[in-house]
């Protein structure tokens, strides 16, 4: 983590923010038994929480889509971003 706080620093806060979400989507994607801790441990006297990756199996079912394809995590990652931040400018048409 310091590692990564170095490499930000200078970085304006929304592009170090949209940095950090999209590495925590990636991270997330390589790591499904975080989420899977997560949505077991929510289930108690609360609405569960479920993430697209650990519902990998149905995803594969329902839709044919592997989750854990990089071009799949990448477009995940992108819509995350876009519900926060809005439109990346750097993205936005000329």
């Amino acid at each position: 983590m310091a590692a990564r706080a170095e490499g930000l620093r200078g970085v304006d806060e929304v592009t170090s923010a949209r940095l950090l979400v999209r590495e925590f989507v990636v991270f997330s994607a390589r790591n499904p038994q975080l989420h899977r801790v997560i949505a077991q441990e929510s289930k108690a006297d609360r609405r569960r929480r479920t993430s697209l990756f650990v519902l990998a199996p149905e995803c594969r079912r329902r839709t044919g889509v592997d989750p854990f394809d990089d071009d799949v995590v990448e477009a995940h990652a992108d819509a995350v971003c876009t519900l926060l931040f809005g439109p990346d400018p750097d993205t936005r048409p000329a």
